[in-house]
């Protein structure tokens, strides 16, 4: 099971990473980026209703396995009809000369603060909507079914956020768009830490959810204005990776200190991501500036 688990795995990272890279090298890339994540959103939304389904039909589990198969051959089928089989691209000159494209890559301090930006991004998501049932059935004594669908509605806002704002970014810009949902996130955790109703519950994982949801696709569509396109998919692809990584390092985590200290330390644990993110943005915000700057100087001496 768990080979089958490390080639999934394998398959989903290069999917996601090379999707992320082809659409990132588009003109006007916010918008279907966002549209790109909005489809994970609506996955991550039917994914456990599908495994639950499965089991309420009185289906083995691993029922839910071969209709992910299915869906997976679906996928394959569509995505070789659409893109066919392209030929290979000449490789770039300085590629010819022995040049390292992941060389080049890894010398960028932007792609690196990037990195550690998406590492923390994704970490909060992930954990978020991993312990959030826990801690409301646990710590708030929220029932289940209630429970459950306070955390579809962070899905489902995580989803709408990237369908909705998607084409706003295309007014407003990258850069104010991931400050706005930082913005967002912030007063989404304040809520759900000092909300008394449970009413009020919905309402913040949903407005969280709303907020964090263009952050991820946003960003890449920043990193494309940053460096140069024959980098692009190589640093997308060491992004991807480090949010891959906060996916599982941050839940795994989380439920660590839930085993130690309690299920209520879920909620201070979002605080504290979520500070270490906002931390994570004005380094990334002051380097892009600086790589932004320095385009600028080569395009003028050249």
């Amino acid at each position: 099971v768990l080979l089958a688990l490390l080639a999934t795995g394998f398959g989903v990272g290069v999917i996601d990473a090379g999707l992320n890279a082809y659409i990132a090298g588009l003109p006007n890339n916010a918008a279907p980026l966002n549209y790109l994540h909005a489809c994970y959103g609506a996955g991550a939304l039917m994914g456990p209703l599908l495994a639950s389904g499965v089991l309420a039909a009185g289906w083995n589990w691993n029922r839910v396995y071969l209709i992910l198969a299915a869906g997976a051959t679906l996928f394959l089928i569509s995505f070789a009809t659409l893109f066919g089989t392209p030929r290979e691209p000449a490789a770039p000159a300085e590629s010819r000369a022995g040049g390292s494209l992941l060389g080049a890559v890894i010398a960028l301090p932007v792609v690196w603060i990037g990195a550690a930006f998406l590492l923390l991004y994704v970490g909060l998501e992930v954990s978020l909507g991993s312990w959030m049932y826990s801690f409301l059935t646990e710590e708030r004594a929220t029932p289940a079914l209630l429970a459950g669908s306070f955390v579809s509605s962070y899905w489902a806002g995580l989803m709408l956020g990237r369908l909705v704002l998607g084409s706003v970014t295309r007014r407003l810009g990258n850069v104010v768009m991931i400050q706005l949902c930082l913005a967002g996130v912030l007063l989404g955790v304040v809520l759900l830490w000092l909300a008394p109703w449970l009413s009020l519950h919905a309402v913040a994982l949903a407005l969280i959810g709303f907020s964090l949801g263009p952050i991820f696709p946003t960003t890449i569509a920043l990193m494309s204005q940053l460096i140069a396109a024959r980098l692009l998919p190589s640093a997308i692809g060491l992004m991807a990776s480090l949010g891959a990584a906060g996916a599982s390092l941050f839940p795994w985590l989380a439920g660590l200190l839930a085993d130690r200290l309690g299920i209520w330390v879920i909620l201070p644990y979002a605080i504290g991501l979520t500070a270490l993110l906002l931390g994570a943005w004005l380094l990334f915000q002051g380097a892009a500036s600086r790589q932004a700057r320095s385009i600028i100087l080569r395009e003028d001496l050249s």
